[in-house]
């Protein structure tokens, strides 16, 4: 656990030779690293007669392949015999669950943890003032029920913020999203999240989320997702549905009469160059407009990513207003190198040269749980076996 591990079942037969690990890696950027130090941690700590273990991944109540790797304590210094330890000691398995444990992890909970950090939020292009910005305190919190259910809360406490109401929307459609600078100046500290949220993996393909509370800025409500992702396939398909209302601009538990449901049906595609994901969102988005969003991000193994989106409803262009149609550039920039230690954290943003409302969706609800299970996909692991092989 001190090494960003979390050990949550294992299974070892009295003389047997394979073990079996449920690891969940809270800590390290890039799984392969993780898996490179539970290999290390078994040919240490396991008993001798033991000559391989499956490593089965878990992140977030969701399962992931398993890794099998074969032990070489024995071998000599690689000058002396030409041998070494390979990436063909690692095999990348299905998914799949632990039938029998011998042991299981009891983390006592429901377990409350906090986190205190700073944070910045810039508004670019508006006429008056091209670069607006806040700076604020951001305290979080996770009150951890079980392996799937989780209560989620954000606080945000203003220290610096020049935005402004005085440029009043003009907007054509139900403003669902041209509001937004009255909750970032009425609602310069408040409550920005607080919500439960139950993640589940209903097969080895089939992947799910439930969620229900304060999920962002503007909105509240229910929602959920489902992803059905293959095997050692590039392909994948979900859906997502939400019914939301609209918060007060004060960001507190009070609600605008404004609400809604918004469901999209999602293709993904892993291409094989340059490590390219793209998806396609089909369905209704919160200004009750009907369209499509378009969407490909570059990840690197750091964990930086870099993307860019834009979609088109059934809303004129005279309808949208300035800008056509919505559209944007995706940034991801890892905390891991920066910070002593190991740390999965990140600095995320959407950068939007306008704030419309035509084609609007949640932020980071629906349509995210291929892009967060991306290190534990096929193609990303397979491609790093050499870097999780104890050296």
């Amino acid at each position: 656990e001190r090494t960003g591990l979390y050990l949550k079942e294992g299974r070892l037969k009295a003389g047997g030779r394979k073990a079996a690990l449920v690891i969940e890696n809270r800590s390290y950027s890039l799984t392969a690293d993780a898996v490179h130090q539970t290999a290390v941690l078994s040919e240490l700590l396991l008993p001798k007669h033991v000559s391989s273990v499956d490593i089965l991944l878990q992140e977030e109540g969701l399962v992931g392949p398993t890794i099998n790797y074969e032990f070489k304590r024995n071998l000599a210094p690689a000058r002396a015999t030409g041998k070494q330890r390979s990436s063909d000691d690692v095999k990348v398995l299905a998914p799949r669950t632990l039938a029998q444990p011998t042991n299981m992890t009891d983390y006592g909970y429901p377990s409350l943890g906090f986190g205190v950090d700073l944070a910045a939020r810039v508004q670019l292009m508006d006429p008056d003032d091209p670069a607006r910005k806040q700076v604020y305190a951001k305290l979080t919190g996770r009150l951890q029920l079980s392996d799937h259910f989780n209560v989620w809360m954000r606080y945000e406490q203003d220290i610096y913020n020049d935005f402004s109401t005085a440029r009043r929307s003009n907007s054509r459609l139900q403003k669902v999203r041209t509001l937004i600078n009255n909750y970032l100046v009425n609602g310069e500290s408040g409550l920005e999240q607080l919500y439960g949220e139950y993640k589940k993996s209903l097969s080895p393909s089939v992947h799910s989320r439930l969620y229900a509370g304060i999920l962002e800025s503007m909105y509240g409500g229910v929602g959920g997702e489902v992803l059905y992702s293959p095997y050692k396939q590039r392909w994948a398909l979900g859906l997502s549905v939400n019914a939301v209302k609209q918060r007060e601009f004060e960001r507190n538990l009070q609600f605008r009469d404004y609400d809604t449901v918004i469901g999209h049906v999602s293709a993904y595609y892993a291409s094989p160059f340059y490590d390219i994901d793209m998806a396609l969102h089909v369905g209704r988005y919160l200004a009750e407009d009907r369209g499509y969003t378009l969407e490909a991000r570059r990840t690197f193994d750091s964990g930086f990513s870099v993307g860019g989106f834009f979609t088109r409803t059934n809303v004129s262009a005279k309808d949208f207003g300035e800008g056509s149609f919505d559209k944007g550039l995706f940034f991801r920039i890892p905390f891991n190198g920066f910070l002593p230690g190991n740390t999965r954290a990140a600095y995320s943003t959407i950068l939007r040269s306008l704030e419309r409302d035509g084609g609007r969706r949640l932020e980071n609800f629906g349509g995210s749980l291929w892009f967060d299970r991306r290190a534990l996909r096929f193609d990303a692991l397979d491609r790093n076996r050499d870097r999780m092989v104890p050296r």
